[in-house]
């Protein structure tokens, strides 16, 4: 699998509310995608 095609499939499993909960902790939102851990053991 390329770089490519992980991020690819990061961004089609991002969550628009983990973003903003993300946020109040001070996360950079900008390289943040919002997948959780049992969202990224699944695939």
């Amino acid at each position: 699998m390329q770089y490519s095609d992980i991020l690819k499939k990061l961004k089609s499993l991002s969550n628009p509310k983990a973003i903003e909960g993300m946020a109040k902790h001070g996360i950079t939102l900008e390289s943040a995608y919002g997948v959780s851990i049992p969202n990224l053991r699944k695939s």
